[in-house]
């Protein structure tokens, strides 16, 4: 009875790991997709560069110039640094980072969370003769250590989760099968009765 318990247990664990790793899967690709919309869509900014051509399109005498200056801010171009943990939650890494994009050239815009921070500069200085000694990559996208261990760790410890139960009802159900078959009684054959000689008569 205690077997049949314990193999109840362990097919039902199977069904809350599948519905466990589906939901889990679903979250991550929820969290994508909120990014990728989140990075797409720019957050604008009254910057005082913005300000400043909005001042210069007026003219003197108080009518506003037909050239919008939408062109001027097209010409910024936009990146987003990304880190494989909340590192830019400490101020003096992400006081590190700023420092380290403006060396080429790059202005702070906004910092999306603890993992991903967007940063813009003019376009023209990528045509510029080295305008800055640059010591690093100015188009990199990543900080720090890119590797995903915690991802990692968790899918194995998922797949543990789902293959243990499952061995240990398959060794459970064999086991209780041969345990079976050795408490079975034996059936013997019983012997055929002996029957008499019948005497003959003369």
């Amino acid at each position: 009875m205690s077997e049949i318990a314990v193999l109840s247990l362990m097919v039902s664990s199977l069904g809350i790991d599948a519905v466990l790793l589906a939901n889990w899967l679903c979250s991550i690709q929820i969290n994508v997709e909120l990014e990728q919309e989140e990075e797409e869509t720019l957050t604008r900014y009254d910057s005082e560069d913005i300000k400043q051509m909005r001042a210069k399109s007026v003219q003197s005498n108080g009518y506003s110039n037909p050239e919008s200056p939408e062109p001027l801010v097209k010409e910024w171009e936009y990146k987003i640094v990304r880190a494989s943990q909340d590192v830019f939650r400490n101020p003096t890494v992400f006081k590190r980072l700023c420092q380290e994009e403006a060396e080429t050239g790059w202005i702070l815009v906004e910092k999306l969370d603890d993992r991903r921070v967007r940063f813009k500069r003019l376009r023209r200085l990528e045509t510029q003769e080295n305008p800055y000694q640059i010591k690093q990559d100015p188009y990199r996208s990543t900080y720090g250590k890119s590797n995903n261990l915690g991802s990692w760790l968790t899918v194995l410890a998922f797949i543990t989760a789902i293959i243990l139960p499952a061995y240990l009802g398959f060794s459970l159900v064999a086991m209780s099968f041969n345990k079976s078959e050795q408490n079975s009684p034996t059936t013997l054959s019983s012997p055929e009765p002996e029957v008499p000689p019948t005497s003959r008569q003369n």
